[in-house]
């Protein structure tokens, strides 16, 4: 809150003391400001104190915890602490009198009174006392704050000024709630009662219940019509008593669908701006709907109610003539404001089932997401009270419909979500597979919110929904199911969570082994391409080289001869085996169904594929000879540039294309006869980590003293070769000790070119002139640490054919003897061997 606000405020408090002891302070500021309520009792008694000027205030009971609300009065507020039951909290039923408001929030309606100081106390036993104070401060209210004192909220935007008195009127606050270690302000309905004398009461029923019969025989006769006017005439003459809440339905979905069938026919024009409609029929319109609809309110079907606000999305808006545009009038708005009242008060009172609230929720945020309306303010945000009201209600079932509703709330969204995710972690062995895949769907949905946790993703305001995150503990809760239940998932389920899981960036050792045992017991059974292709991409991004699974998706290529996958597909599959630097074991034929496939589908890969699929077969020493004269021609390379509008990745495709002519040039001398490419003057930089650039510093402290006749460099770009990370030498040692720099660079660059330009190695080369030492992170291993992955074990043998000798040094291995200065000299004699450069 700024400065200018906080002048506004007013401060008073009211401290009664009895026997010196303290009983209750209640701290109110004015105007939209906090209110803080602490208890303390004494003696078994209770006091209310006259506070002139604040709010009145009190405490309900939800399930999900306390909610404090209140309202604004102009004059003295009398604040009671009511009688206390030794189960539940506070009883409506133990205030005496009925107060000039009634304020409402979830299930409790609490009813405040309206006495002066001195008029009545009332005796708590001391168990009640206990029991009030630890239920207040177990309430997640921090304080609140008065939004909207006597203004509308109901759904949409609107200037009309008439508002149907139905008994009940709805105001708004905000709420300061903690949840764990977050705090959240979310808005909240406020109930105002009309009569200060009698119970508040709902719409009054203005119908006559009917035999279903009657009911089905009357929607009969409104289906045989053709046009809104016929049913328009038809309703005038009908008693409203005869129309029950479900006839008042059908009726409205009649009208609607007719409504729209006329702007079908007639180029998308409303039928309430034809001009064969009278004023009179327009009128009548209003007039009708307007009765339907009080009548649908005053039913106790709550499904009934939602279908109706479902059914708002059909029903045809008006036009501007001039401007061609849609808008809603304002009688327009005021029957549908009347709708949205209803069920948000029947949210607030606790009436909806918990699958009817979330019901309403995803209903109203579909009709302000695809039909363009307009909500007012955080009006969906208020439903998250009746979703909290009833949280013991979640269950293995229903939690689904919980989490849908996430991306249509805003302020609310996190404090919802925090609810679905500890209710997962509590039912997690009992979810099924479906479950996990449903909420895997909900999770990665191009409407919904893409985006982890604690770590991965950024946050959107729209329901676009990133304004809330998918954290760790909930992905892992998942996993774990999954694992649990990887003998019951089907194949379209399990294509569903590895998804999710390599959409969302995660992966734990529960996913790897379901996703292991799942593939070496069914291997040959599995007929979902897509699933292939989905684990297959997992297991390329988070380097899993797992026998089982690399080897059942060459057993699958086999079996079905690659005919049953699309490019994407098979590019997805193809690029795993050689990132992660793993032969078929059925490598002859399985090859040659990869060539056959490539051949006869070129033209039908993205020329980016095409790139990283045949870098992928060089990874593990498949030449791609045949497809050289494709790769390289004219037409191919235009087709690169004019596929890739975005010119970072495009610059990526092109270093990616550069790298295979290089290695086939290097490694296929006698065959290829490149370089095809020319070479690349632009002035670049490349990326080289920061944990390898101080681990070279560390290394050259200790080589200086171990190899004192060779000159060391650190982070050298090899001359002549492409600008990339892998021709980068971490550390490289030339010998005889050369000690101008531009000397070792020029002795460098002799020795590359001549390797590049002879189809033998030169006469004069010498493998002892130059060591490479190459720092390997953990993102150069697989996952287990075990193996290099493809594209570091063509680094070292491209650097080895250069004339290089090659040595490799793990970064935790160097990381755990760098302090121990005599330790790290054993671990690099021993590495370097008996290469000249140590002599």
């Amino acid at each position: 809150m700024t400065g200018e606000f906080w002048n506004r405020l007013r401060t008073r408090q009211c401290q009664m003391n009895r026997n010196d002891d303290k009983l209750m302070t209640l701290t109110a500021i004015t105007k939209c400001i906090k209110i803080s309520v602490e208890w303390s009792y004494d003696k078994s008694k209770w006091h209310h104190c006259v506070v002139s000027g604040i709010a009145k205030c009190t405490t309900t009971k939800c399930s999900s915890g306390s909610v404090v609300v209140y309202r604004y009065c102009s004059r003295s507020a009398h604040c009671f602490m009511p009688a206390v039951s030794k189960s539940s909290g506070p009883h409506l039923s133990s205030y005496v009198s009925m107060p000039p408001v009634s304020i409402s929030c979830g299930n409790a309606l609490a009813k405040l009174k309206n006495l002066s100081f001195s008029t009545r106390r009332s005796n708590l036993n001391h168990g009640c006392q206990r029991h009030m104070s630890s239920w207040l401060r177990s309430s997640g209210v921090l304080f609140i704050k008065g939004t909207n004192d006597g203004g509308d909220d109901t759904g949409f935007p609107t200037n009309n000024t008439r508002r149907p008195r139905t008994g009940k009127e709805l105001g708004e606050t905000s709420i300061l709630r903690q949840d764990g270690h977050n705090i959240d302000e979310v808005p909240a309905a406020v109930i105002r009662s009309d009569s200060s004398d009698k119970p508040t009461k709902g719409p009054l029923r203005t119908y006559v219940d009917l035999d279903p019969t009657e009911e089905a025989a009357f929607i009969e006769g409104f289906s045989n019509f053709h046009t809104p006017q016929q049913v328009l005439k038809l309703l005038d003459t009908i008693p409203s008593q005869e129309v029950t809440p479900f006839v008042s339905y059908s009726i409205l979905k009649k009208l609607f669908e007719l409504e729209s069938n006329f702007g079908f026919r007639n180029d998308g024009r409303s039928w309430l701006n034809a001009s064969d409609n009278s004023s009179t029929e327009t009128f009548a319109r209003l007039a009708i709907v307007t009765r339907l609809i009080d009548t649908i309110t005053t039913t106790d079907n709550n499904s009934l109610l939602l279908d109706t606000v479902d059914l708002l999305r059909r029903e045809s808006q008006s036009e501007n003539i001039s401007t061609h545009s849609v808008y809603e009038s304002e009688n327009q708005l005021e029957y549908k404001n009347k709708l949205l009242q209803e069920v948000l008060i029947r949210v607030t009172e606790g009436k909806l089932e918990l699958e009817d609230v979330c019901k309403a929720v995803v209903i109203l945020g579909k009709l302000e997401e695809d039909n363009g309306f307009s909500l007012n303010g955080d009006f969906i945000d208020k439903f998250w009270v009746g979703i909290m009201d009833r949280s013991d209600d979640i269950n293995s079932e229903n939690v689904v419909d919980v989490l849908r509703t996430v991306k249509y709330f805003k302020k609310s969204s996190r404090l919802v979500l925090n609810l679905v995710e500890r209710k997962l972690m509590s039912l997690w062995w009992k979810l099924s597979t479906e479950t996990v895949a449903d909420i895997c769907s909900i999770l990665t949905s191009d409407d919904g919110p893409v985006k982890q946790a604690g770590a991965i993703a950024p946050e959107k305001t729209s329901h676009g929904m990133t304004s809330w995150q998918v954290t760790n503990r909930l992905l892992m809760t998942l996993s774990k199911c999954c694992n649990l239940n990887i003998h019951k998932v089907t194949e379209k389920e399990l294509t569903k969570i590895v998804k999710a899981f390599y959409t969302l960036n995660f992966c734990d050792s529960a996913i790897e082994q379901a996703l292991n045992k799942y593939m070496k017991a069914k291997c040959l059974k599995i007929t979902d391409p897509q699933l292939v292709s989905n684990i297959m991409d997992f297991s390329r991004k988070f380097r899993l080289r797992f026998p089982n699974i690399l080897e059942a998706a060459s057993q699958f290529v086999v079996k079905n001869n690659a005919s049953n996958l699309s490019p994407p597909q098979f590019a997805s599959i193809l690029r795993s085996f050689g990132d992660l630097d793993f032969q078929p074991t059925e490598g002859p034929k399985f090859w040659e169904i990869v060539e056959n496939y490539l051949s006869e589908k070129f033209i039908q890969f993205p020329p980016k594929d095409v790139v990283s699929l045949l870098l992928s077969f060089v990874y593990l020493m498949k030449y791609p000879i045949n497809f050289v004269d494709k790769t390289f021609s004219p037409y191919f390379l235009d087709r690169l540039h004019t596929s890739e509008p975005d010119f970072l990745r495009l610059q990526q495709h092109r270093s990616s294309l550069k790298l295979l002519d290089i290695a086939m040039t290097v490694e296929c001398k006698n065959k290829y006869g490149g370089p095809l490419l020319p070479k690349d003057f632009t002035s670049r930089t490349i990326f080289i980590d920061g944990r390898i650039l101080r681990m070279s510093n560390v290394l050259k402290e200790a080589l200086m003293g171990i190899c004192v006749n060779s000159s060391i460099d650190i982070s050298v770009v090899l001359p002549s070769l492409p600008l990339n990370p892998i021709f980068t030498a971490d550390i490289i040692l030339t010998t005889p000790k050369l000690e101008s720099e531009t000397d070792r660079h020029n002795f460098l660059r002799s020795h590359i070119t001549s390797y590049l330009l002879y189809t033998t190695p030169p006469p004069s080369a010498k493998h002892s002139d130059l060591t490479v030492i190459l720092v390997n992170i953990p993102e150069h291993f697989s996952s287990d640490a075990k193996y290099l992955i493809g594209m570091q074990s063509m680094r070292k043998r491209i650097l080895k054919s250069l004339g290089f000798n090659v040595v490799s040094m793990k970064y935790q291995e160097l990381n755990a003897a760098k302090n121990d200065f005599n330790m790290l000299t054993e671990y690099i004699e021993r590495k370097l061997g008996d290469l000249p450069c140590i002599l």
